[in-house]
């Protein structure tokens, strides 16, 4: 299988285009041209070994062709070293939104090392990019981490989400989010009274500080060590009472099925 040039000369119909430094041998048969004008030359050996989705054969065979590509130097500069027998990138280096759109490349085309390395790099950024992962997830299928980022982004406003996701998802994120709606409907459902008549504190120092930590965020159902924080110390007759109410959030919370379900 060829390898990437380091050094090339262009022809003359070229001259007018920026190269690759990288990706520019003499010999190789395909090039590419990036959304910002940057080109590629690339053997088409290693497209039809490396990319189910690059089908060669369709591309034009005179090597002054250029092939327009959608997607920007900055994520061909890294799809294509997976299309050669080297060491891969670190994608640690980079930032989330290169990351993401390579992980969106190597999906288009099917570049199945790439595939699997960007998924591992985008199951890592989860939490710090929760919609962006579950949009990513919701377009290829990937179920456990589409559970895992819509727990995390079940808090955000609903228009912000489904305006981000392919409408057939949209529609399975509103069932979700009615789920969860529902949900919370059913956990603020909780004894009025403390079962001693004399006992005032059920009221005012537990009912009333897990009601302000709520406060109508349906995301906190998920979180009961923080919603049941610093009201552990509470008399005997109040203890039974949390861990009823705490217990109940739990069953409710099991009840709401995972958004892969959805889907």
């Amino acid at each position: 299988m060829p390898g990437p040039a380091t050094e090339g000369s262009t022809s003359d119909s070229f001259l007018h285009h920026k190269f690759s430094s990288k990706f520019n041998a003499p010999d190789a048969e395909v090039t590419f041209q990036s959304c910002d004008g940057l080109c590629y030359r690339i053997h088409r050996k290693n497209l039809e070994c490396a990319a189910a989705a690059f089908p060669a054969a369709e591309f034009a065979s005179k090597k002054e062709d250029i092939v327009p590509m959608l997607e920007h130097s900055e994520v061909l500069d890294l799809l294509f070293v997976f299309m050669y027998p080297e060491r891969q990138p670190n994608l640690r280096k980079v930032s989330f939104r290169v990351l993401a759109d390579l992980a969106e490349a190597a999906e288009k085309f099917q570049v199945y090392s790439a595939v699997h390395t960007c998924n591992t790099y985008m199951v890592l950024e989860t939490e710090r990019h929760p919609l962006d992962v579950l949009v990513y997830a919701a377009r290829h299928n990937y179920q456990d981490l589409l559970d895992k980022a819509a727990a995390l982004v079940i808090g955000l406003p609903l228009d912000t989400v489904i305006d981000r996701m392919p409408p057939a998802i949209a529609v399975a994120w509103v069932r979700y989010y009615q789920k969860w709606r529902d949900a919370y409907s059913k956990a603020i459902v909780r004894p009025t009274r403390c079962a001693p008549a004399k006992c005032t504190a059920w009221s005012q120092n537990v009912v009333l500080p897990i009601l302000d930590k709520l406060g109508g965020k349906i995301e906190m159902l998920s979180k009961p060590d923080d919603l049941f924080l610093e009201v552990a110390t509470v008399s005997d007759c109040c203890s039974n009472h949390l861990k009823n109410w705490r217990d109940h959030i739990g069953t409710v919370c099991e009840d709401i099925p995972k958004f892969s379900t959805l889907v």
